[in-house]
């Protein structure tokens, strides 16, 4: 009997410890192919009409996209853009956006 509780529970260690780095390896950021992308450019101006709002009608114009990375999660997708922004001047923004499963997008913070 104890062999059987032996093999279990080695069993069980292995299992866990080979779930847990095939989570991390999905866990990775890489980067966004293509920033001009008619995706990407949805992306990133749904993220400028939610700073829009934030800043009480900005009216921010997307000049481009500079740096994209992304990275699968259990909702969707995160993805973390850097893209610069005109209103009276151009100035550089960065947004991290959930798009969820179900292509659903959702603006999780931004910084100028």
């Amino acid at each position: 009997m104890k062999p059987i509780v032996l093999f279990s529970f080695l069993f069980f260690i292995f299992f866990v410890t080979g779930a847990t780095s095939a989570t991390r390896m999905n866990s990775e950021w890489h980067p966004v192919a293509n920033l001009k992308d008619n995706h990407t450019i949805e992306i990133v101006e749904f993220a400028i009409k939610y700073i829009d709002k934030a800043l009480d009608g900005a009216n921010l114009k997307l000049v481009q996209v500079d740096k994209g990375i992304f990275q699968k999660v259990g909702d969707g997708v995160i993805y973390r853009f850097v893209f610069m922004a005109f209103e009276i001047t151009t100035q550089f923004y960065e947004a991290t956006i959930l798009e969820g499963r179900n292509g659903d997008l959702k603006v999780l913070s931004y910084a100028k």
